[in-house]
């Protein structure tokens, strides 16, 4: 009776001890944004963490900025243009370089095929260890930039290199990756990606400062601008059409918008006013499916006069009536002889 007393007791020992190793004890660093950008301004939150471990996909904030299984934060930038003109990636938080990648090219995977990237999806890299279990990873920079090695101690802010499109990826971004314990963590909530069966670290990783910049956004609208030609999305995500000024004799006008996130049920608005207020484009559609990302654009053919010279106004506004949410850009521009 007594030997089946301890071993009934050895039994609840382990189970007990089990429990314990399961639970997370929460490191004490806090996060410092991975870029040299203004958010919002020059550089945009892409897409966030999937905390859906299903085949759907939701953010942390329940909406869908998101896609299936991505396991970081996609920080954007313009387009190509503003690439090459270098927007420096900084180290969240000090550090040892734990790993690096170099070499790989520049260059949109449409063009070139997923097959062509396998095993180096992340392209050019940097992969930081904190202590305390932390990681951060910085993927997809450009290629030659990497400003550190394997080995080397960084402090918060520190040149790691700048941002790029390498791998796999359509546009330059920085991707950016935070583990705890070898497995992905969303850096907004301290949640694990996946259904892992321990305890998450359930808050911010970022600096309270820095949380409050990186406001949330349902729906976004990433870029806008105006041509007199008719304009090519991947044209465009190379910056090459930032036209500013439109001349008086140009038959059209084009407004055109790169948006983020929309819903089936979106109302998607194109405003255009001339030098003396008067409206010359009004027009509202209701999106009829939902998108990660999503380009439009409308037109307005001129009369057989030419355009008044002067100042324009573009404007291009998501509504979302079941959340009573909006999101506006607005863009002045010059008509000229």
């Amino acid at each position: 009776m007594k030997k089946s007393i301890s071993l009934i007791f050895i039994c609840l020992t382990l189970v007990f001890t089990t429990g314990q190793t399961n639970k997370v004890k929460a490191p004490n660093i806090l996060l410092d944004f991975p870029l040299r950008c203004t958010i919002d301004k020059d550089c945009w939150i892409l897409a966030y963490p999937d905390l859906d471990s299903s085949e759907k996909w939701k953010d942390y904030k329940g909406g869908n900025r998101t896609y299936n299984t991505h396991k970081g934060t996609d920080f954007v930038i313009k387009n190509q243009k503003r690439m090459n003109y270098r927007v420096p990636v900084v180290a969240a938080a000090n550090g040892k370089v734990i790993g690096t990648r170099n070499g790989v090219r520049d260059i949109n995977v449409k063009k070139i095929g997923k097959r062509s990237v396998d095993k180096i999806e992340c392209g050019n890299r940097v992969a930081i260890y904190h202590g305390q279990g932390l990681l951060t990873d910085y993927c997809h920079m450009l290629n030659g930039s990497i400003a550190v090695k394997k080995g080397d101690y960084v402090k918060a802010g520190d040149l790691l290199g700048y941002v790029g499109m390498s791998g796999l990826t359509e546009t330059p971004h920085l991707h950016f990756g935070v583990q705890y314990k070898n497995k992905k963590i969303d850096p907004f909530t301290g949640k694990f990606i996946k259904n892992w069966p321990i305890q998450g670290l359930n808050r911010s990783l970022w600096k309270p400062e820095i949380k409050n910049k990186l406001k949330y956004h349902p729906a976004f609208i990433y870029n806008i601008g105006i041509t007199s030609q008719v304009p090519n999305k991947s044209e465009i995500q190379e910056g090459n059409f930032e036209q500013q000024n439109i001349k008086n004799n140009s038959k059209f006008i084009y407004i055109w918008a790169d948006t983020l996130s929309i819903k089936r049920g979106d109302v998607l608005s194109f405003t255009l006013k001339d030098p003396l207020g008067r409206t010359l484009i009004n027009k509202k559609s209701v999106i009829d499916r939902p998108n990660v990302r999503r380009f439009f654009y409308l037109t307005h053919n001129r009369n057989s006069k030419n355009l008044e010279l002067g100042k324009y106004s573009a404007k291009v506004k998501i509504y979302r009536p079941a959340k009573q949410v909006s999101y506006k850009k607005i863009l002045d521009f010059y008509v000229v002889e």
